[in-house]
């Protein structure tokens, strides 16, 4: 009798099932760590690109600021207008007065703007009077 009982299962259906429902539970579990590991990663690489792309494009805004104010400066303003050999001449910087607005803003009487910069007072040649700093 011994003989006959040799090769069968000494494991009843019921604990098989458990054991086949432990190891199915598992693997879904497996499965669904890495699948989201795997989108965090993904995620996590969108990041990096995107932040890629804005230090990026703040080179390239602090590059065209840079040109922008070699391009407005002053002496390179003048020098371009000496070579096209313009009409327009240089102030004389002991000629500009400058004035400061006083506390509050005020109101100028052409506009409904209220104006709250500096101006600036250039005399030229003569009695003429040229105010800058200020919608007029």
């Amino acid at each position: 009798m011994e003989k006959k009982d040799r090769y069968r299962n000494g494991i009843g259906v019921v604990a098989l099932c458990r054991l086949v429902l432990a190891g199915v539970l598992l693997l879904a579990s497996g499965v669904g760590f890495v699948l989201m590991r795997n989108e965090h990663v993904l995620v996590g690489q969108e990041i990096r690109a995107l932040e890629e792309e804005s230090v990026e494009l703040d080179r390239k805004i602090e590059m065209w600021e840079l040109r922008i104010a070699g391009i407005h400066d002053r002496q390179e303003i003048s020098r371009r207008l000496r070579w096209v050999q313009s009409d327009l001449f240089e102030i004389d910087s002991a000629k500009v007065i400058e004035i400061a607005p006083a506390g509050k803003a005020y109101k100028d009487e052409s506009s409904e703007e209220v104006i709250a910069v500096p101006r600036r007072a250039v005399s030229v040649e003569g009695s003429a009077v040229r105010i800058e700093g200020g919608e007029q």
